[in-house]
């Protein structure tokens, strides 16, 4: 609820700039430890951006259709969620493994003007 109360504009803000520092964290994390950290920041920044996203989807969509907005959303996140990492290693094949995070953390620099929208 907190997070919420933040306002679409605040916390997907927030969440979008440490979702890309600790994209760009990862990419250049040499050892398994290293890792720790920017896994947690990424953590956080998801569970700041998730509860947002859900409640703009719940306030937003038709109460006689929320479930079906929500299963649509959920499929769209589980097929993402399927298809990343064989484009990840498509792309980590011709490519050093460290652009797929620079580009990811670039890409996630995307959020702040679709939460200025939102707002």
């Amino acid at each position: 609820e907190r997070i919420v109360a933040l306002g679409p504009w605040k916390g997907l803000v927030a969440g979008a700039v440490l979702l890309s520092a600790s994209l760009l964290w990862i990419g250049y994390s040499a050892t398994g430890w290293a890792y720790l950290l920017p896994l947690l920041l990424y953590g956080l920044s998801n569970g700041i951006i998730e509860p947002i996203i859900l409640d703009y989807i719940a306030r937003s969509s038709p109460k006689d259709s929320l479930g079906t907005t929500l299963g649509v959303y959920e499929g769209i996140y589980g097929a993402s969620t399927c298809v990343s990492p064989l484009a990840a290693g498509f792309i980590g094949t011709f490519y050093s493994p460290v652009v797929i995070y620079i580009v990811l953390s670039f890409v996630s620099l995307f959020i702040i003007p679709i939460a200025r929208k939102l707002s």
